[in-house]
């Protein structure tokens, strides 16, 4: 076997690990989101908690789930829980910080519709997310 075809193979598995681990990030973010609604309704409808601590209160409620299922389910990793938790929730706030930029940046200079802005903005920021928390955070 020659050195191309090492590296090639070599190439393939870690990009098909990859992929296996973005499918699992992905599953749990779409948990993550399920419990941040969740918790953000019971607050809001059941609580009369303002909307916007509602959402803050879902918001980190879905990223600790998330936190502890990346840890244990998509990355198997045995990363110190505090520190690790300290990192994960930064992540997350950098990537809704850039979340609502992409989101204003895309109705205020390319005229997307406000209702779709939250799909283009989930689209990018799903992919900055797994970069970071997969590089920053559970790198092996």
């Amino acid at each position: 076997m020659n050195i191309g075809k090492i590296i090639l193979i070599n190439f393939n598995k870690k990009f098909l690990k990859n992929i296996i681990y973005f499918l699992k990030f992905s599953l749990v973010g779409v948990l993550n989101t399920i419990l941040n609604y969740f918790v953000f309704i019971i607050f809001l409808l059941y609580l009369n908690i303002e909307y916007w601590i509602s959402g803050i209160i879902g918001f980190f409620s879905g990223a600790l789930l998330g936190f502890f299922l990346n840890r244990s389910f998509t990355f198997s990793s045995n990363i110190n829980k505090k520190n690790g938790l300290i990192k994960y929730l930064l992540i997350q706030i950098f990537c809704l910080s850039v979340h609502i930029c992409i989101q204003i940046f895309s109705v205020e200079f390319f005229s997307v519709n406000k209702a779709f802005s939250q799909i283009v903005s989930i689209i990018i920021t799903v992919f900055i997310n797994f970069y970071l928390v997969k590089n920053l955070i559970f790198n092996k």
